[in-house]
């Protein structure tokens, strides 16, 4: 499914032609957090400052239509509070709370195909939503009991790729865009454990530069 999903965003521009291509850089700061689940319990982590830096190419399909897609530096990640015990938590063994900070690297990859609204000769607007794979570069998770530290990916305690859907909105006058955007991973990148259970989502706002602009 990997090489597939690259080789269709591959195709989509080479095809294309590059003349009909915009090309920008994009960077951003935004919250991550992770939606979690133990056995049948639901909880949310608490979130974190995450960023991205990227390269992002566009191509209009039609006056109103248009396809984008790029390669994207996400760091993602949470803090998940729990409490250290020896025994069942009770009020009189309340155990010890801590976190695991935890800080993931990805690679990402979006195809996002969005409609487009022609303010003036110089602006739009744009809303659009798609698809995204990524691949994690590096991690860390941090346990803030005792700062003891695991590498999520190096140990195989998550899985490297994630797959999941993208949303955004933006504004562009000239050669500038600010857009708003969240992400959610459809894949456990736990991998493994049926009664452990976490998916990453991301919620940002960029800034993205074209260099050449279609």
């Amino acid at each position: 499914m990997r090489r597939l999903f690259v080789l269709i965003v591959s195709a989509q521009f080479f095809l294309a032609g590059k003349s009909q291509i915009s090309v920008g850089l994009k960077a951003g700061v935004g919250i991550a957090d992770q939606d979690q689940k133990v056995s049948d319990y639901h909880f949310n982590p608490a979130s974190k400052i995450g960023c991205n830096l990227g390269v992002t190419l566009e191509r209009s399909l039609s006056q109103i239509f248009l396809v984008s897609t790029g390669l994207n530096y996400v760091v993602k990640g949470s803090k998940i509070g729990f409490r250290i015990t020896n025994g069942a938590i009770s009020p009189s063994n309340p155990g010890i709370p801590t976190k695991i900070n935890s800080t993931l690297h990805y690679f990402e990859i979006p195809v996002d195909f969005a409609g487009k609204i022609i303010l003036s000769s110089k602006s739009r607007a744009t809303v659009g939503a798609g698809p995204y794979i990524a691949f994690g570069i590096t991690g860390r998770n941090r346990l803030e009991y005792d700062g003891s530290i695991t590498k999520p990916f190096e140990e195989s305690l998550y899985e490297r790729f994630d797959f999941g859907g993208n949303i955004f909105a933006s504004y562009q006058i000239g050669k500038i865009e600010i857009s708003i955007c969240y992400d959610h991973g459809f894949i456990d990148i736990t991998g493994h454990d049926e009664f452990y259970v976490l998916k990453n989502r991301y919620a940002g706002l960029n800034l993205c530069y074209y260099l050449r602009k279609n």
